[in-house]
């Protein structure tokens, strides 16, 4: 109960407030690097929608999870990395750039690619709102991190206040986004917690 009440427009509030940090720390060479290594961004996409899906279909068989739990951990691996893939590469010191093409790739790929992989691994069809994936993409990842590039080329004294200040603040939001969806889904997760951490670590 302490964090169900982060939800809806806070969570987005939140993602966005994380990208634009990240923003902070880019700059406008860093994508045109990245451009140039199409081979890089195609080894992603595949990992992302070749070898994700097929490892959750294949731990869903052999932990014989119940078909709720099983159509879940298969929705879960057919979908784009997303946000927190971005804060996890920031920390880490890896290539936020990569992260958020990646990120931004996937996501719009995800919009056929989910729902047809989902069909034939799950076996039934999850419908998806292109559209909507796509404008969320646009607020959560793309103007963010725009805005905070433009922060650091127009006003980069006060980018510099705030850079140091992002990650910590990029795990908070995090940790509490995380925490409002398992408060409100704390009943199923008492029921069926053992197996599906199992099968959520492997």
């Amino acid at each position: 109960p302490l964090f169900v009440w982060f939800r809806g427009p806070l969570i987005t509030i939140g993602l966005g407030v994380i990208m634009s940090g990240m923003g902070l720390g880019l700059a406008p060479d860093a994508f045109l690097r990245v451009s140039r290594q199409p081979g890089t961004v195609t080894v992603g996409l595949i990992s992302q929608f070749l070898v994700m899906p097929t490892l959750a279909a294949a731990i869903a068989v052999v932990l014989q999870l119940p078909a709720p739990l099983a159509v879940g951990l298969i929705l879960v691996g057919c979908c784009p990395g997303g946000t927190a893939s971005n804060v996890v590469t920031l920390i880490a010191k890896g290539d936020v750039a990569l992260s958020v093409v990646m990120t931004s790739i996937s996501t719009v790929a995800a919009v056929v690619l989910t729902p047809r992989l989902t069909d034939v691994l799950a076996s039934q069809y999850v419908p998806v709102d292109g559209w909507l994936l796509l404008l969320r993409v646009l607020q959560v990842v793309l103007v963010p991190v725009a805005c905070g590039v433009l922060l650091k080329q127009g006003m980069p004294v006060l980018a510099r206040r705030i850079e140091p200040v992002m990650p910590p603040v990029a795990v908070l939001v995090v940790v509490i986004i995380v925490a409002s969806i398992v408060g409100s889904q704390r009943l199923l997760l008492i029921e069926q917690g053992p197996v599906l951490l199992l099968a959520c670590v492997l």
